[in-house]
């Protein structure tokens, strides 16, 4: 069960390197939250935290393709 999750995971960040704002959106509704959440563990600022996670996430999206 693990493998096959791995493979849709590697499905959508393909799909994502193309170019594709659905995928990007899946991604990011998926892992968001708990990126979040990982992040301020460290940090424990959820204002700070979010406004990383979200810079992580343009950063993708600016070198997609690369």
């Amino acid at each position: 069960m693990e493998t096959e999750k791995n493979y849709e995971e590697l499905f959508i960040f393909n799909r994502m390197a193309e170019g594709d704002k659905e995928a990007f959106r899946f991604f990011f509704e998926r892992y968001y939250t708990d990126l979040c959440n990982l992040v301020n563990i460290y940090l424990h600022d959820p204002i700070i935290s979010e406004e990383i996670v979200q810079d992580i996430f343009v950063y993708f999206w600016d070198r997609k393709g690369k």
